[in-house]
């Protein structure tokens, strides 16, 4: 798409830890450990929506966000 995209400190670990091998859960986990805070799944849930909508995983379309009773 020929875009840049700026992606803050906690974003950019989450794309970093997206091999295509390791789940949400994983991806939290290694997540709360780098930053030594907890991060939730849904956290990276929605920094994989943010992804998706901007065309920056492949295959995005295998799986579906759903964002339902979370506020």
């Amino acid at each position: 798409n020929n875009k840049a995209f700026c992606l803050n400190e906690t974003s950019a670990l989450v794309w970093q830890l997206c091999d295509g091998k390791k789940s949400v859960a994983e991806i939290s986990q290694k997540l709360s450990q780098k930053l030594n805070q907890p991060m939730t799944e849904d956290f990276v849930w929605l920094a994989l929506d943010n992804f998706k909508k901007e065309n920056l995983l492949e295959e995005s379309e295998q799986f579906e966000i759903n964002f339902n009773g979370l506020t």
